[in-house]
C-alpha cells in the first residue's frame, strides 16, 4: 500500500500554496454575517443579495430577483415517479431502499434554505456552467443532506447509477481496507467510471494523514477523468486546511475549487 499510495499522491506540491490563498476565508461561513452586492437578474432587474466568499469565488445567495425566484418556486414540478417503461425497475422504489429513512419524506415547503434554492440544486446536473460536479456547502442543520438526496432521486430518475456514502463511514471502512491490505482496491471502488458519486458531510471524520490522503486521491482522481460527484460539507477552504492538514487540506480545496460548481446555503 505505501508504495502506491506515494504514486497516487504525486503531483500534490500545490497545498501550502493553496492553503496560503485561501486563508482569509472564514471557518465558520455558515454563521458569519454575509456581505451584500448589488447583482443582476438573467431577466435584466437589479436586486441585492448576501453572498458567500468561498473558494475563491462569491457564492450568491439569491440568484434571481424576488419576481423570478417566486415565478420558478411556482413552476416546479416532481417527475412521474411511479411511471415507468414497462420492464424497467422502479427507480423510485430504488432511491427510496437507498435513501435513509430521515430523508425520504422531506417535507420541501419546510426548508430553511427556501424553494428556489432547492430548485437550483435538482435542477444540477454534470456539466453545468462548465463545472462537473457540485458541492452544497453550509452550517449544520441547514438541509444540505436532505436537498442532495432529493437530487439523487431525480438523477436515479434519469437512470444515472449514484453510489452515496458518508464522510464518517468512508473514513470506517477505508481504515477497515487497510487493515486488510486492501487500501487500494478500497481506492479503485471509488473511482470507477459511469457512476454520480454522492459523498456526504466531507471532513465530518477523524481526519487521520492516510484518510486525508484517501479523501485526496478520491476526488483528484474523479476530477481528471471527468467523473462527476455531488459533495455536502460545512467546511471551507480554511476549514478543510485546519481539518485535514495544509498539505492534502488545501490540494483538496482546490480541486473542488476547480470542479465543483458550489451553492451555499
Amino acid at each position: 500500500m505505501g508504495g502506491m499510495q506515494k504514486a497516487r499522491g504525486e503531483g500534490r506540491g500545490d497545498g501550502m500554496v493553496t492553503a496560503m490563498a485561501y486563508e482569509q476565508e472564514s471557518a465558520e461561513s455558515a454563521t458569519a454575517a454575509y456581505p451584500e452586492k448589488l447583482v443582476t437578474c438573467e431577466c435584466g432587474s437589479e436586486y441585492n443579495t448576501t453572498y458567500a466568499p468561498l473558494f475563491g469565488r462569491e457564492i450568491l445567495h439569491h440568484h434571481w430577483c424576488p419576481q423570478c425566484e417566486a415565478d420558478r418556486t411556482g413552476k416546479m414540478v416532481k417527475p412521474p415517479m411511479s411511471i415507468n417503461p414497462a420492464g424497467e425497475a422502479d427507480p423510485h422504489a430504488a432511491w427510496r431502499k437507498m435513501c435513509p429513512d430521515g430523508y425520504r419524506d422531506t417535507v420541501v415547503q419546510k426548508l430553511p434554505c427556501g424553494m428556489a434554492t432547492l430548485s437550483r440544486i435538482e435542477e444540477w446536473r454534470p456539466g453545468r456552467g462548465g463545472k462537473q460536479s457540485l458541492l452544497i456547502i453550509g452550517g449544520t442543520r441547514h438541509a444540505k443532506t436532505r436537498m442532495a438526496w432529493l437530487l439523487v432521486r431525480q438523477l436515479m430518475y434519469e437512470g444515472k447509477k449514484v453510489l452515496p456514502i458518508s464522510d464518517p463511514r468512508m473514513s470506517v471502512r477505508f481504515s477497515d481496507a487497510l487493515g486488510r491490505g486492501q487500501g487500494d482496491a478500497y481506492l479503485d471502488s471509488m473511482t470507477r467510471d459511469g457512476v454520480v458519486y454522492f459523498w456526504d458531510d466531507l471532513g465530518k471524520a477523524a481526519a487521520t494523514p492516510r484518510y486525508a490522503e484517501a479523501a485526496y486521491t478520491i476526488i483528484e482522481e474523479n476530477m481528471a477523468w471527468g467523473r462527476p460527484m455531488i459533495i455536502t460539507s460545512q467546511l471551507d477552504s480554511k476549514g478543510l486546511i485546519e481539518r485535514m492538514g495544509h498539505d492534502n487540506g488545501g490540494a483538496i480545496a482546490e480541486r473542488l475549487r476547480e470542479c465543483c460548481e458550489v451553492i451555499a446555503v
